[in-house]
């Protein structure tokens, strides 16, 4: 059976451990790989040389061989994406302005990317609300914002 896809090295300078692991998972579905064992086989031999070495080094006296395909998953996780601090996370979001450059478009994309970890629950919706009327860097557009009585419609429209 032929393989679809390939795995690429994961390069943790070009996207997150998570994301790394989804495309991962998409693999092994696509290839109907559901063995734990054929897992931890092909995540150790793709995750590149200095990923490996990490690896080793993170169960300092076990080798990777010798835990699951999900105590790995778990292990790297833990190392590249710890979970973040909230608090840090909101001012983060509160602190974000569309830059220059930026379109509302591409800043509401931001505001979404910055929120994952400030667990807002049902206010994310008034939060980002509240963020692109204060951080929006076109005033036209904030005045127009400003002048609305129930930013509900204007605001559903930039999220989609």
């Amino acid at each position: 059976m032929a393989t679809i896809g390939t795995l690429a090295v994961f390069d943790a300078r070009n996207q997150t451990w998570e994301e790394y692991c989804e495309i991962l998972e998409q693999f092994y579905e696509a290839n109907q790989i559901d063995n734990g064992d054929r897992q931890r086989a092909i995540l150790i031999s793709v995750v590149g040389a200095s990923t490996y070495s990490l690896m080793r080094n993170l169960l300092s006296q076990e080798k990777p061989k010798d835990k699951t395909y999900q105590e790995l998953v778990s292990l790297l996780k833990y190392h590249f994406d710890p979970k973040p601090s909230e608090i840090v996370q909101r001012y983060k979001f509160d602190s974000c302005n569309c830059k220059h450059n930026e379109s509302v478009m591409e800043y509401v994309a931001e505001l979404r990317r910055l929120a994952q970890d400030c667990k807002y629950g049902d206010t994310l919706q008034q939060m980002l609300r509240d963020c692109i009327v204060c951080g929006i860097n076109d005033d036209q557009i904030q005045r127009r914002l400003l002048a609305e009585a129930d930013l509900t419609k204007p605001c559903q429209l930039l999220w989609q």
